[in-house]
């Protein structure tokens, strides 16, 4: 490495010669007789690297004192973290990974969220998936239910955190399904400007906050399919984990002459059915030709066709079936014939009632006598 330094040569016409070399130079100023020396930082040779951090000199200068000194590399960062905080080497690389210490793709290992300060928070109050739950008693609704899906299974009071902690942009979904569910804001807080709001059983609201009140909009709960399903030859069809009300429409071939279809219903999904002397109670109109008849009948089930019949379309919506409530059948069928005689202008229709205020979730479908059955059936339920 060459050496910076300030050389002097005498020559006869002139008291001295004076000229700079690596990194020092001389300057005449215009009009001025006098020679300035100077640093000549363009002059200076560029280390590409620092291969002894305690042999590689910096040139210092202390502006309270005017003198110059030197510091050495490790000097210099020695100083440098009594000033400005900076991490030395032997903390961020230990392993002296130098260039490759801070590269992405050498990072491992998995850091807790609970260890980044709000993070967890942050989280939460951002839209993610829908986190669906069931719920059957009064809940409060948080800041973390953002974007949940609540469905209620009985009368229940959801009480809102406070509009400014849950913050604008907020939502939450509350479906009322098996009682009416009453949305409570905080203290004078409103929702559709009114202190409380009723959700009718059967309908579901999504609740959303401005960040100082909560407005919703009603959604009515429509027919949900459940099954359709074919069958062919066989004694009975059931149809298991209902709910709501449920309707039932199809075609049924009988192959025998003089059964009816009857349902059945159940408390247990479907391990067992209803088979009581008096758990039905049904009244039917008959139209045949020009002639109507009417019945009344309690039994051990709900009869769908009465007097027989060889084949028959049937329409049929049970309230209640899947509440704490008796359930109330409506069925029409048409096709349905005494003798086992298809006759497309004969119609019944049936009032039934399973008496028991207990909500059920299967249904039975058979004939009695028993007897072979095909067709189709679509199943829907209203929650």
């Amino acid at each position: 490495m060459s050496t910076t330094s300030l050389r002097l040569r005498t020559l006869p016409r002139y008291p001295a010669r004076i000229s700079g070399t690596n990194g020092v130079k001389t300057v005449r100023e215009t009009g001025s007789a006098d020679l300035v020396v100077k640093n000549d930082f363009s002059d200076m040779i560029r280390v590409p690297a620092v291969d002894n951090p305690d042999k590689i000199f910096l040139l210092t200068w202390n502006a309270d004192t005017n003198s110059y000194s030197i510091m050495s590399f490790t000097d210099t960062f020695a100083a440098a973290i009594d000033v400005t905080g900076l991490m030395p080497k032997s903390v961020y690389d230990p392993a002296n990974h130098n260039a490759d210490a801070f590269a992405r793709a050498n990072h491992t290992g998995v850091q807790a969220i609970s260890t980044v300060t709000g993070l967890q928070t942050a989280l939460d109050s951002k839209d993610g998936k829908v986190v669906y739950a069931a719920k059957s008693a009064n809940y409060t609704a948080l800041l973390a239910d953002n974007n949940a899906v609540h469905r209620f299974t009985a009368a229940a009071t959801v009480a809102l955190t406070a509009a400014a902690t849950l913050g604008a942009n907020w939502h939450y979904t509350v479906v009322a399904n098996g009682a009416d569910v009453t949305i409570d804001p905080n203290s004078t807080e409103t929702i559709n400007g009114l202190l409380t709001l009723i959700v009718p059983n059967g309908t579901s609201a999504q609740i959303i906050c401005d960040g100082s009140a909560f407005f919703t909009v009603f959604k009515p709960t429509g027919w949900q399919l459940i099954e359709r399903r074919s069958f062919s030859g066989v004694n009975a069809v059931t149809f298991l984990n209902l709910f709501g009300d449920i309707r039932l429409r199809g075609f049924v071939d009988s192959a025998g002459a003089g059964a009816d279809l009857y349902w059945r219903s159940s408390t247990n999904n479907g391990s067992s059915y209803d088979t009581g002397a008096s758990d039905y109670t049904f009244e039917a109109l008959l139209a045949s030709s020009t002639s109507i008849t009417a019945a009344r009948t309690t039994g051990s089930l709900a009869s769908i066709t009465t007097g027989g019949f060889s084949a028959g379309v049937f329409d049929m919506t049970i309230t209640g079936f899947g509440r704490a409530l008796p359930a109330a059948a409506i069925t029409a069928v048409s096709g349905a014939s005494a003798g086992g005689t298809l006759s497309g202008a004969s119609l019944q229709f049936f009032s039934q009632w399973r008496n028991s205020s207990v909500a059920r979730n299967a249904i039975q479908i058979g004939t009695t006598p028993t007897s072979n059955i095909s067709g189709f059936i679509t199943v829907e339920a209203l929650a």
